[in-house]
């Protein structure tokens, strides 16, 4: 056994991608393992490839010489590489090789690296499919420990405990439509890739997992339970965990959603709202979305639904207030948005709504799909003139020239190269300091995919519509941008947005707006202690582009 990889490796790999572009057979070369992955590769590492041949007839027909010892290769049909570690194929656990692939060669009409991109991600169907199967282990794994547990059967419940990580790490990762990493990965991606969701941020999740593996530690157990299930009912998953029924008890503390305060609170808000405004909604679950407060699934008797959202903060009054008849005016616009059913607040002065249910999916990432459907989207609230105090183009211009909510502060002190991206930004838009934005658009105010409920290709439903307002629909369009370019964006997607940018948008529109949501999501990953460097690096990236 070797300690290094010999030089005749290196020898071997060179002479591959000379063959590859000589040869007329061969279609791609692709890169995998830890020598694609720039920070991950050490003197150890193994050259990993994959070399793609039109047919199968062409595998045959290569040389012995060709066969590349001392290298790790995979010689494969185009047919069979489209196939290659995808659902139900046997080697379907090498997928995740191919996030952090390389193309080393590639045929003329990009066909290699296509494949490459769609092994990377996992398609909302897949995602939907992988996270409730996981979940589902993951329960059922966590379930058997802690019944061990309980029952005396010390070893077993360690044995199970361990079990359940793989399956929790699989349901979380692709709850964000993305694949599990493999565990030399693992702590790579939560520093390069931080979820928005705090329980999965790096200090928070690891350490727990590290107890539950070193002794199965049953409070560890439980509270990292309450966190999934909590993730899991935002996500639309909560019925993988109703259909547990009571057995979930032993699993339960005071913190997951069937026991919580905030559960209770809800109930009570409800009863509230059933009472004043004669209706006859049950609590049925926690929904996804909700970022400006609670979101809850409610159902009458008779099966109809609705959605509760309802919010602490008593200044959220204000918010609704302000949205309510804005969302009659774009509805009647034919904007696609809930109606809402009942608005108000409670004795205690707690804000809520009632909104129609909109059904949908969300698109995990910014693709083309969403890009295309969400531009028609924003074409309607064009020369809306909305009534309201709510001004974001006002809001926009004090974020990026007087330094509004310290976003740019925030960023520019995380480091050097956060300083260095506030710089520039702060150079690209300067000559737009005494161009007055328009104001005449409406404007949603969080138009992220999270928000946006797709059927088909169309857009069927924009909800969090409580911050709706005045200013620059491009603020919006600025919003995907943003989370396009921070979050694994597809290129095609960006390049959409941005070329109806470059066509409708007058100036400084585009840039300040994007300065903005750029300068608001770095912040928000900086204040959750998520290392910002490949974000504030993606972000100048897209500054440098609409340049």
């Amino acid at each position: 056994m070797r300690n290094v990889p010999s030089p005749h490796s290196e020898q071997v790999f060179a002479h591959v991608i000379a063959w590859a572009r000589a040869d007329a057979r061969v279609l791609g070369v692709v890169l995998i393992g830890s020598r694609a992955t720039e920070s991950m590769k050490t003197v150890l590492s193994d050259y990993d490839f994959i070399v793609i041949v039109d047919t199968d007839q062409s595998i045959e027909d290569i040389p012995a010489s060709y066969r590349f010892e001392d290298c790790d290769c995979i010689v494969i049909s185009l047919a069979a590489f489209g196939r290659y570690a995808m659902p139900q194929h046997p080697e379907s656990w090498n997928r995740y090789a191919f996030v952090h692939a390389r193309v080393l060669h590639d045929s003329a009409d990009g066909r290699v690296a296509e494949l490459v991109a769609s092994k990377a991600r996992l398609s909302e169907q897949e995602a939907k499919n992988l996270s409730r199967g996981a979940l589902n282990a993951y329960i059922n794994s966590c379930y058997r420990s802690l019944k061990n547990a309980r029952d005396g059967l010390v070893l077993e419940s360690r044995l199970d405990a361990a079990e359940s990580i793989p399956h929790l790490l699989t349901s979380i990762f692709a709850l964000e439509g993305r694949l599990r990493p493999y565990n030399k990965y693992l702590l790579w991606e939560l520093k390069h890739r931080p979820s928005l969701q705090p329980e999965w941020q790096t200090h928070s999740l690891l350490p727990r997992l590290e107890a539950i593996l070193t002794s199965g530690d049953l409070a560890v157990q439980r509270s990292l339970f309450g966190d999934v299930e909590r993730v899991a009912y935002t996500k639309g998953c909560g019925e993988v965990f109703s259909a547990w029924g009571a057995r979930l008890n032993l699993m339960r503390t005071e913190n997951t959603p069937a026991n919580s305060r905030k559960w209770r609170a809800t109930q009570r808000v409800l009863q509230f709202i059933n009472h004043k405004h004669h209706m006859q909604y049950g609590l049925t679950e926690e929904l996804a979305g909700g970022n400006q407060s609670g979101a809850y699934l409610v159902r009458t008797p008779d099966g109809e639904e609705a959605v509760l959202k309802w919010s602490s903060a008593k200044s959220w009054l204000l918010q609704v207030e302000r949205a309510a008849p804005l969302i009659t005016q774009a509805r009647a616009l034919g904007w696609p948005t809930p109606a809402w059913l009942a608005w108000g607040a409670t004795p205690s002065g707690y804000p809520y709504e009632i909104q129609e249910f909109a059904s949908g999916d969300r698109a995990k990432v910014l693709n083309a799909r969403l890009a295309h459907a969400a531009l028609k989207v924003i074409q309607l609230q064009a020369g809306v003139c909305p009534q309201t105090e709510q001004d974001w183009s006002a809001y926009d211009w004090e974020v990026v020239f007087a330094d509004k909510s310290n976003f740019l502060s925030t960023v520019a002190a995380s480091s050097p190269a956060g300083n260095a991206f506030v710089d520039l930004l702060r150079r690209r838009t300067a000559k737009f300091r005494d161009v007055q934005l328009p104001a005449d658009d409406l404007v949603h105010g969080d138009f992220n995919p999270d928000n946006i409920l797709l059927l088909g290709n169309e857009v069927n439903a924009v909800v969090d519509a409580e911050a709706m307002g005045k200013g620059s629909r491009f603020h919006d369009l600025s919003t995907l941008l943003a989370f396009g370019a921070l979050w694994s964006g597809e290129t095609d997607a960006v390049s959409i947005l941005l070329e109806y940018a470059l066509e409708f948008a007058r100036p400084g529109e585009l840039e300040v707006t994007l300065a903005t949501n750029l300068a608001a999501l770095l912040a928000f990953l900086i204040k959750r202690g998520a290392d910002p460097t490949a974000a504030i690096h993606a972000a100048s990236a897209l500054i440098l582009q609409i340049a």
